[in-house]
């Protein structure tokens, strides 16, 4: 069972070691999504930060570069092709609904140093959903399984995706490796229990969580691009380890130099307001140099 106690404990968590490993764990994660949100009609100014649900011309005379006469379905309309659409006559537009997301945050409401750091959590996960056109729905529930359950099966009604975040999973499984996080599709939805520990779940959310969302929201079948960066750390900072972090970027922006964010405990905004992405050191890159990274930046995967 998903929510129980034994598996939010769980001593051997799937590891993986490779950027291969992590690609094919993506692809994965993606084939999870049983449905696509439904399409909507919507004017051209309510449309911004929707996912295109259908094809697009545009006249020649505003075509981009000459270049792109359609836009293709399953593109983001941000606020830059809102004008295009409109110069070529498109009033209304099909578009995704949002994907509806449950976030269940689990612990004892005793626990008031445990209950800000979830707290901080949530506000990430809210925020980096935000970014993709997610709509969150959270509610808190103590440290039992059956309030935890009863809420899921709850959300699994309404809901295309739920989230656990629980504080049993605060602590840091021992090991080297990319952490997969555990997932269910028992109630009919997927269900995905990510880290009580900010940098944690936003790693893991990044990592696993953003491909099923991409596939739920109706966008093309390929995912962002998995990025090499150059470890570089300042001196007397601990070069990035075999788990993923928060870094922040510089240099290159094909291979970026880049150097840990992490986080000092009870810092994770300042640390988080830093950080362009996250990375670690994937084995297979080592071939490369012991300094090669695999980089997911937050501009192409929260876009």
């Amino acid at each position: 069972m998903l929510l129980t106690n034994e598996t939010l404990a769980s001593a051997a968590p799937l590891r993986l070691h490779t950027s291969g490993q992590l690609r094919q764990a993506q692809e994965s994660m993606a084939r999870r999504a049983t449905h696509v949100t439904p399409t909507l009609q919507l004017p051209l100014q309510a449309a911004a930060g929707c996912i295109l649900a259908s094809d697009l011309s545009l006249q020649p005379q505003v075509q981009v570069d000459d270049q792109l006469s359609v836009l293709s379905a399953g593109s983001k309309l941000d606020w830059r092709l809102l004008p295009l659409l409109s110069a070529s006559g498109h009033g209304m537009v099909q578009v995704h609904a949002p994907v509806r997301c449950g976030l269940i945050m689990a612990c004892e409401p005793t626990d008031f140093a445990k209950v800000r750091d979830l707290e901080v959590t949530a506000t990430v996960i809210q925020a980096a959903f935000q970014q993709m056109g997610v709509r969150t729905f959270r509610t808190n529930v103590g440290s039992d399984v059956s309030p935890r359950v009863a809420t899921a099966k709850m959300f699994s009604k309404y809901c295309d995706l739920i989230l656990v975040v629980s504080s049993d999973s605060m602590r840091t499984a021992p090991g080297n490796g990319l952490e997969v996080p555990p997932v269910s599709s028992q109630l009919g939805r997927v269900c995905v229990i990510l880290p009580g520990e900010a940098q944690a779940a936003l790693c893991s959310l990044v990592s696993f969580v953003v491909p099923l969302v991409r596939r739920l929201q109706g966008r093309a079948a390929a995912l962002p691009r998995l990025l090499h960066g150059v470890d570089a750390p300042e001196p007397g900072q601990v070069p990035i380890p075999e788990k993923m972090v928060w870094v922040c970027a510089s240099g290159d922006s094909d291979t970026p130099w880049l150097r840990s964010s992490d986080p000092e405990p009870g810092r994770a905004f300042q640390a988080l307001a830093r950080a362009s992405g996250v990375a670690w050191a994937a084995r297979d890159l080592q071939a490369y140099g012991s300094e090669a990274l695999a980089y997911l930046p937050f501009d192409e995967w929260l876009n």
